[in-house]
């Protein structure tokens, strides 16, 4: 993950960016979780504080700049939000 130089200076990546690299690279598969999908579809007005994504991976934390990405682990069942 390399920093993103524009005309304001430097910066982290975006997370869509991170998140796309990380799943072509292992092979994992990656959703946003309930609430930022919640939000996205403008079902709420409530924004997640860090955002929170479901993966078929191991549970980590990704540190982009200042804000940090959390990846849960969700097992692939038929009824999982992963196994479509």
């Amino acid at each position: 993950m390399r920093p993103v130089h524009t005309r304001f200076g430097v910066r982290s990546p975006e997370v869509a960016t991170v998140l796309d690299a990380v799943q072509q690279e292992t092979g994992e598969v990656i959703a946003p979780s309930g609430a930022a999908t919640a939000n996205q579809f403008g079902l709420t007005t409530q924004v997640p504080l860090r955002p929170v994504y479901l993966t078929s991976g191991r549970t980590r934390h990704l540190k982009l700049g200042a804000q940090t990405v959390e990846l849960q682990h969700v097992p692939r069942w038929p009824r999982s939000p992963l196994a479509r």
